[in-house]
């Protein structure tokens, strides 16, 4: 088993979540569902290409999005849900665990989650949608700080970053078998930006990508898995600088549309936030130091003699020289 403060596997792989495929499951396969939740109604398996497999719709009043995961897993979603009801005290639209989930699945190793199906599409990222996100993720962070969690979370967070730091300084990549590509960055990478990750630190969501944040009809945004979250404690400008990476560096605008966003989210955010970016060169580094943090991880997990995609070295690796191919686009917005 990975180390709690090792990531889970992602739901898709690369930037972007698959295209969305239902496909019925018809026979005792359903019945064992519906019989298994308690949830009675014609079922459907999440079949898109590049999804994870245990992904499921009920039919039920109300309808149930249902998810097979291990019991270990099963017990970290549901800590991350006491996260997320904090939120929704806050009055932040989240995804909740159904009353009586987890529940055992047909094998002794693995649980069912159930959360109401939620009726939204992946956020349209134009500039009003991110400065809304921007508005919600200041809103997140000021409701944390009064959060009950604060003590664990820092404590998993805490050792999670001095884990990854003391991989940087002992270089362990060298002692594993690391793409070339991914070794030249983390050779050439300032070991002492990596303490930015700390600055400020404090409870933050920690995954904020394409999807994990659901928007409904009337624009309202609703995040979702919050998981990563149990050991987030980090400079509060990471989420911001995830949803910079991953709904506007990687979407190839040009120079004036990319300021347009980037504008539009650091409006929505700074509006209830004190914590800013000081210019370009100040997210830059903040984004190269999480690309550098993720290659840190996918070392720890090939330690570990689990199965490392290349594709995933890979994106990490263009994520860090993004972040310095797009610099001067951003200078327009952060000087």
């Amino acid at each position: 088993m990975s180390p709690p403060w090792l990531p889970r596997a992602p739901a898709f792989a690369g930037f972007y979540p698959a295209e969305i495929a239902w496909q019925p499951v018809i026979g005792d396969a359903a019945e064992s569902l519906q019989q298994q939740t308690g949830l009675y109604g014609s079922v459907a398996t999440l079949a898109g290409e590049g999804w994870s497999k245990g992904f499921f719709k009920i039919a039920a009043s109300p309808v149930a999005f249902v998810k097979q995961v291990s019991i270990a897993d099963a017990q970290r979603f549901k800590q991350a849900d006491v996260l997320a009801a904090q939120l929704e005290v806050c009055g932040i639209a989240v995804s909740r665990l159904m009353p009586g989930f987890p529940k055992p699945a047909g094998s002794a190793a693995e649980a069912l989650l159930a959360y109401p199906f939620i009726d939204a599409n992946f956020l349209n990222a134009n500039s009003q949608s991110l400065q809304t996100l921007g508005q919600v993720l200041a809103k997140v962070h000021h409701c944390w700080l009064e959060s009950p969690s604060q003590a664990a979370v820092k404590s998993a967070g805490t050792a999670r970053f001095e884990r990854l730091q003391q991989a940087l300084i002992d270089r362990i990549w060298r002692r594993y078998a690391v793409p070339a590509e991914a070794e030249a960055v983390l050779e050439a990478y300032p070991a002492e930006y990596f303490a930015y990750l700390m600055t400020d630190a404090q409870m933050v969501h920690g995954d904020v990508n394409v999807g994990n944040v659901l928007q409904r009809a009337d624009g309202e945004l609703v995040l979702l898995d919050f998981e990563s979250a149990l050991s987030a404690w980090l400079n509060p400008r990471v989420d911001l600088a995830f949803v910079i990476e991953r709904f506007i560096l990687v979407r190839g605008y040009g120079a004036d549309e990319l300021s347009q966003r980037l504008s539009a989210l650091l409006q929505g955010y700074y509006a209830g936030s004190e914590h800013r970016f000081n210019d370009a060169r100040h997210l830059v580094i903040l984004l190269q130091t999480m690309a550098v943090r993720s290659l840190l991880i996918l070392t720890q997990l090939s330690a570990q003699q689990k199965s490392v995609a290349l594709s995933e070295w890979h994106k990490f690796v263009e994520l860090y020289r993004l972040a310095a191919t797009e610099e001067r686009s951003l200078q327009i917005t952060l000087g």
